[in-house]
């Protein structure tokens, strides 16, 4: 949801909102901010590793965080497969937002629109309100002193990113058309697709420079059970499914 600027709350600035109802018995209203860079986003690592309810210092290491570790508590316990197949490494465990970055690696990523949420945002700008709300089920006890499985904050950003591709389209004839895909920055990213179709005949191969809108987010879900706090993290990069029609102008 985008909020305008107020005079009452006074923010000088637009806002935006995010709302969800998870139906395991948890609500969340984040709030926060849009930021416009010119480029790529700059995307900071996260962590996974839990740690001791009120101290984010003492982190607790569990043994299935170690990728190459076939003998821990997860499911599959044995990840040579996927190891072998790049899908999940120790970098990837060791920092989620590692993939996001090997993403945009190759890419020319010329504008980018940041959308940044929180379910306790810091200030600036003054934002209050908002917040997450769990079942008694979760928090356990009514002041969540030994919460089952209490939720306690959400974050997120969202980059929405301008993409400029460099592709190159075969000799065709006026009216004849071409399906293009863009360069993958890692094996086995998916990678949009592009309509080539020219109005006159491209009598041989000839560069066009396209763009396509892409968007990337991490989210983070601090969860409390067993005297821990548990970051959930989630990762994605999202491309158009539609192959993308190449405008009259890059022919002019």
């Amino acid at each position: 949801m985008h909020v305008p600027f107020t005079t009452v709350p006074p923010i000088a600035q637009e806002t935006v909102a995010r709302m969800a109802s998870i139906p395991h018995g948890t609500t969340i209203d984040a709030q926060g901010i849009i930021a416009t860079v010119a480029g790529p986003p700059v995307i900071n690592p996260v962590e996974i590793t839990p740690f001791v309810t009120g101290d984010a210092s003492k982190r607790i290491k569990f043994a299935s965080q170690t990728a190459s570790d076939s003998n821990t508590a997860r499911i599959p316990q044995d990840l040579s497969s996927f190891r072998a197949a790049g899908t999940i490494t120790q970098a990837l465990l060791d920092d989620p937002n590692s993939l996001l970055r090997a993403h945009i690696s190759k890419q020319k990523i010329i504008n980018t629109i940041a959308l940044i949420v929180s379910t306790a945002p810091p200030p600036p700008p003054p934002l209050f309100g908002g917040g997450i709300g769990n079942i008694a089920f979760f928090l356990g006890h009514a002041a969540a002193t030994a919460p089952n499985a209490q939720a306690t904050q959400m974050t997120a950003i969202f980059w929405i990113e301008t993409v400029e591709e460099v592709i190159t389209a075969p000799p065709l004839t006026a009216g004849q058309s071409f399906v293009a895909k863009a360069k993958p920055s890692v094996p086995g990213q998916r990678v949009p697709t592009f309509f080539i179709s020219p109005p006159f005949d491209l009598d041989a191969p000839r560069e066009i420079t396209v763009h396509f809108t892409q968007i990337q987010y991490t989210q983070t879900v601090l969860l409390n059970f067993a005297g821990l706090t548990w970051p959930h993290v989630s990762v994605n990069t999202l491309v158009p499914a539609d192959a993308i029609v190449v405008p009259p102008s890059v022919w002019k």
